[in-house]
C-alpha cells in the first residue's frame, strides 16, 4: 500500500514494467494549488494514473502525435463506460462529464477498460486499486507481477 500526497506536494508513483523506458505514473491531483486549474475540466478530483513511453521521444522532443500511441497518456477511468478514451479520439468526441481520475474502489489492472497492458500488447501485471475516498493523502494498492 502506498499514500500519495495532494499534487501540491509533488508526489507521484513510478511503476516500473520490464522495459525500462514504458512505465507507469500515478499522482494524487486534487483541485489546489497548481492544480486548481483542472476543475474547469474534470469532473472531480482523485487518482490519475499515466501511460508513459520514452520511445516515443524522438530527438529529445516529446511526440504526443499518434493518438493511439503517445508518449504520455492519461488512462481515464470513464473508458469503460464511453467505450473509448476521450484523450485518443479522432473524430472530435467526447464524453461529457470528464470523470477521467480514479476515485475510491476503482481498480486500474489487466483485465479492466483501460488496461495495464504495454504497447506491445503483452501484460504487464500491473494493478492499481484506490482505497481511500478523495483527499490530500489517499491510499493506493499496488500489485506487480512477478518477474
Amino acid at each position: 500500500m502506498c499514500k500519495l500526497l495532494s499534487a501540491r506536494s509533488n508526489n507521484y508513483l513510478k511503476i516500473p514494467t520490464k522495459d525500462p523506458k514504458e512505465y507507469f505514473l500515478v499522482a494524487n491531483r486534487q483541485f489546489d494549488g497548481f492544480d486548481e486549474c483542472l476543475a474547469n475540466d474534470i469532473a472531480a478530483p482523485g487518482i490519475a494514473i499515466y501511460h508513459v513511453d520514452r520511445k516515443q521521444q524522438i530527438r529529445g522532443n516529446f511526440n504526443n502525435t499518434d493518438r493511439t500511441h503517445r508518449l504520455v497518456t492519461i488512462e481515464a477511468a470513464n473508458e469503460s463506460k464511453y467505450g473509448f478514451n476521450e484523450y485518443n479520439v479522432t473524430n472530435g468526441s467526447r464524453s461529457t462529464d470528464h470523470d477521467v481520475l480514479w476515485h475510491q474502489d476503482m481498480v486500474f489492472g489487466p483485465t479492466t477498460i483501460p488496461n495495464s497492458g504495454l504497447y506491445s500488447g503483452e501484460p504487464s501485471g500491473i494493478s492499481v486499486k484506490i482505497l481511500s475516498p478523495n483527499g490530500s493523502v489517499m491510499k493506493v494498492q499496488v500489485g506487480l507481477a512477478e518477474r
